[in-house]
């Protein structure tokens, strides 16, 4: 059960910490840093296409 949460979740959660760092020098009127930024949103992506592989193969609902 673990390794699920893991795997759906860790990425997301990944990705938006990553977000908030690239954000968070904005908010102090520097620039954004966008390693942190492209980092993430790849974080997102690929953390989005597990949670959506991972329901399509649970088996349908009766």
């Amino acid at each position: 059960m673990f390794k699920n949460f893991v795997g759906k979740w860790g990425f997301l959660i990944a990705g938006i910490l990553f977000l908030i760092a690239a954000i968070m020098p904005f908010a102090e009127g520097q620039t954004v840093k966008v390693s942190f930024f492209v980092i993430g949103i790849a974080l997102l992506v690929v953390g989005t296409a597990i949670a959506r592989k991972r329901r399509a193969d649970t088996p349908p609902k009766r």
